[in-house]
C-alpha cells in the first residue's frame, strides 16, 4: 500500500511525523490530534503562570474524574471595535489579489498537530488554484494546481508537490525547500537535491479511555486513517508509558476491551470520536469536543458546535468558541481540505471570525481587535500577512515589537506588460531589433515570447518558446534566448529547464539555469550572461543507478552535502521565470515593444 500524503502546510503530525501522507476523514468528521509539545518559541507575550507545564503535578485534590468544565467562563462574543491602524502598520501595503494566503509548513522536525513550522514561503490560492510565494511577497509560482502536498522523509529531504491529481504519480511541479527551486517532474527522485519524493510517516496520537481512566498513544498513521467506531489492534502499538507519551495532550476518546490488562496489552480498542484535555494521565475536561489540535505554547484549539475556542493545559477556557477554521492544514487525495484554526506564533494567535479577523495573546487578551482585518495569518518575525477590510487585498502587517515607526514599503501590483511597453535608458534600438526578429520567426499559437531582465542592464533579454506538445514531454523543449548588446542582437542558444518549456534566471546574479532530467541523469548548468555572451560557470549532475545517487560538480564526484552547498551558492530561492509569456501576434508585438509594423 502506498503511503498517504500530508498537505504542504503539514510539517509534522503529532510528536514526530515525517513523510508523505494524505488525511482521511477523522472520527465523526473531525480529526484526531497528536500530542507533542514542541520546543517553546520566544513569545512576545509571556505565557501566563496559570498554564501548567507537563512536568508539574496535577492540582492538589484533582483526580481523573474530579475535573470541572469551565467552558462557560468566557461566553461573551469578541466586542466589535473600529479599525485602529495605530496598533499596527503595513510593512508592505496591501497589493496582492488572492483568495487566501497561508504559511507553507514543511519540516522534518517535531511539531504539533495543526501547527505551522515557520518557513520562508507562503502558499497562495486564487480561483481554486494554489501557488507559491516568498514570505516577503515575491510570487514564485502563480496558482495553477488544485492542491499541494508535502513530502518529508527521515533523511530530512523536504519537498512540496503541486498537482491536480494523485501526488504519487504523473506530471507534478515540485518545490525543493532545501534549494529553494521549482522543477516539473514525473520522477520519484528530486533532480535538485537527490531527495526521495515518496516516504512514509511516523509519530503518535494520544488516546484516553474515560471509563477505565487509561491514557496512552498509538501510531499516528493508524489513528488518523481510522474513523469513529473503528476497531484498532492494541498489541505492539498501544503504549502507556515512556518518552513517547506526553504529559499534556488533546486526546481522542478510546474504548479499551473489558478485559484490558495494562501489563498484557492485547485485543482491540475502539475510537469514539470525542476529544478532551488529559494532563499527567488525568482528564482535565469532559470528552465532548468534536475536534482538537495539539498543544502549542500552552494552548490547544478545540471545536464545539462548529466553532473553535482555545483551552490551556488545565482545561481552562482561554478564548471562547466563536472562531472559524482558516488553515487548510491538509488535503485528501480527492482534494478535500481539512480546515483548522491557527495555533500561536510568537505569542500571537490569529483569530478569524466570519470575514473579520484580529489577534490575541496567549492569555486570551485581544491585542488587535477582531474586525481590524478581513483575514489574519500567523506572525513570523513580528509580521503577518493579513487581508485588508474593504479592498480585499493582502499585505504584510507589523505590530508589537516589530513596529518601529519606519515608513512602510509601498508595493503595487505590476501593470500588465501589454499596457506598459519597456523603455530602456540605454541601448536604443533593441525594441525594433526584437520586433523584427519576432515578425520573421513565425506567429501563432505555437510560438510565445517573454522579456527577461537577466544581465542587469537597461535592456531585457528576449526568450522564444515553441509549444508543440501536450503534457510532460521532455524531448520537446525548445526555448531560445536573445540579447541586445552593443547595437546588435545575439542568439544565446537553448536555455530550456526542467521540462517547463520555459526559462529560469537569477537576475541579481546575471545567471541562467539550463538543463533538466534525462532518463537517469540530471544535468544542470549555471551560465552567466556577461558582455553579450552566456558562459558556463558551474555544472551539476546526478546519476541515479539502482539505489545509489552519484553527485558531481564540474565532472568531479562529491558528497550530497557538498553538492547542495555549492548549488545554494548560485541558486537559493531567488529564481525568476520568464517575465510573462505572450503569443507571438502582431497585437502583442505592438503592445509590448511599442513598435508598429512597417508600412507595406
Amino acid at each position: 500500500m502506498k503511503p498517504k500524503r500530508i498537505a504542504a502546510v503539514l510539517a509534522a503530525f503529532s510528536i514526530l511525523l515525517t513523510g508523505c501522507s494524505s488525511q482521511k476523514n477523522p472520527p465523526d468528521g473531525s480529526s484526531s490530534g497528536g500530542n507533542q509539545e514542541p520546543p517553546q518559541t520566544e513569545a512576545v507575550t509571556p505565557e501566563p503562570d496559570s498554564l501548567p507545564d507537563d512536568g508539574d503535578p496535577a492540582p492538589e485534590g484533582d483526580t481523573a474524574v474530579e475535573y470541572e468544565d469551565t467552558d462557560d467562563e468566557l461566553t461573551e462574543e469578541t466586542p466589535e471595535a473600529p479599525v485602529d491602524e495605530s496598533a499596527f502598520e503595513w510593512r508592505v501595503r496591501p497589493f496582492l489579489e488572492a483568495d487566501d494566503v497561508y504559511p507553507l509548513s514543511v519540516s522534518a522536525g517535531a511539531g504539533a498537530y495543526g501547527d505551522f513550522i515557520a518557513s520562508d514561503y507562503m502558499l497562495i490560492s486564487r480561483g481554486g488554484k494554489v501557488g507559491l510565494m516568498t514570505r516577503g511577497g515575491d510570487v514564485m509560482l502563480e496558482p495553477e494546481t488544485t492542491r499541494a502536498y508535502s513530502c518529508v522523509n527521515d533523511s530530512g529531504d523536504r519537498h512540496v508537490l503541486f498537482t491536480d491529481g494523485d501526488p504519487d504519480s504523473g506530471d507534478r511541479i515540485c518545490f525543493c525547500v532545501m534549494t529553494g527551486a521549482l522543477i516539473r517532474t514525473a520522477d520519484d527522485v528530486c533532480t535538485l537535491c537527490g531527495g526521495d519524493l515518496r516516504a512514509g510517516g511516523s509519530g503518535v496520537a494520544a488516546l484516553y479511555d474515560t471509563e477505565k481512566k487509561v491514557f496512552g498513544v498509538m501510531p499516528a498513521e493508524t489513528v488518523r486513517s481510522a474513523k469513529a467506531g473503528d476497531s484498532l489492534p492494541l498489541a505492539d502499538s498501544f503504549v502507556m508509558s515512556g518518552a513517547s507519551v506526553p504529559g499534556s495532550a488533546a486526546a481522542l476518546g478510546f474504548v479499551l476491551p473489558d478485559d484490558f490488562i495494562s501489563s498484557e496489552v492485547s485485543g482491540n480498542g475502539t475510537l469514539d470520536g470525542s476529544f478532551g484535555v488529559v494532563r499527567n494521565g488525568r482528564a482535565m475536561t469532559s470528552f465532548k469536543y468534536r475536534n482538537a489540535t495539539d498543544f502549542k505554547d500552552g494552548v490547544a484549539a478545540f471545536q464545539q458546535d462548529g466553532k473553535w475556542g482555545y483551552l490551556n493545559k488545565a482545561g481552562r477556557l482561554v478564548l471562547p468558541f466563536e472562531y472559524d477554521a482558516a488553515f487548510p492544514y491538509s488535503y485528501t487525495k480527492d482534494g478535500a481540505p481539512e480546515m483548522l484554526p491557527y495555533l500561536p506564533s510568537e505569542g500571537y494567535i490569529a483569530l478569524n471570525q466570519n470575514g473579520r479577523a484580529g489577534y490575541s495573546n496567549l492569555k486570551g487578551e485581544i491585542v488587535i481587535p477582531v474586525g481590524t482585518f478581513a483575514a489574519a495569518r500567523p506572525v513570523f518575525d513580528g509580521q503577518a500577512w493579513a487581508k485588508q477590510q474593504g479592498s480585499g487585498l493582502w499585505g504584510l502587517a507589523a505590530f508589537g515589537a516589530a513596529v518601529t515607526g519606519e515608513a512602510p514599503v509601498q508595493q503595487q501590483q505590476e501593470e500588465a506588460p501589454a499596457l506598459t511597453p519597456y523603455h530602456a535608458v540605454n541601448g536604443e534600438g533593441w525594441q525594433e531589433a526584437y520586433a523584427d526578429l519576432l515578425r520573421t520567426a513565425g506567429t501563432g499559437e505555437t510560438l510565445q515570447f517573454s522579456l527577461c531582465m537577466v544581465d542587469g542592464d537597461d535592456v531585457p533579454e528576449l526568450v522564444l518558446h515553441w509549444y508543440d506538445r501536450n503534457g510532460f514531454v521532455q524531448e520537446n523543449e525548445d526555448v531560445e534566448m536573445y540579447t541586445y548588446y552593443n547595437g546588435s542582437i545575439s542568439d544565446l542558444g537553448n536555455v530550456s529547464c526542467d521540462g517547463y518549456c520555459t526559462c529560469k534566471y537569477l537576475p541579481q546574479k546575471q545567471i541562467v539555469l539550463v538543463g533538466g532530467m534525462r532518463e537517469d541523469v540530471a544535468l544542470y548548468e549555471f551560465r552567466k550572461l556577461e558582455d553579450g555572451e552566456l558562459t558556463t560557470v558551474c555544472s551539476f549532475s546526478m546519476i541515479m543507478s539502482g539505489d545509489r545517487v552519484k553527485y558531481m560538480i564540474d565532472g568531479n564526484e562529491c558528497s550530497k552535502d557538498t553538492y547542495v552547498g555549492r548549488w545554494k551558492e548560485y541558486y537559493n530561492g531567488d529564481v525568476s521565470y520568464d517575465g510573462g509569456m505572450y503569443h507571438n501576434t502582431e497585437e502583442n508585438i505592438v503592445g509590448i515593444l511599442g513598435v508598429e509594423a512597417p508600412a507595406e
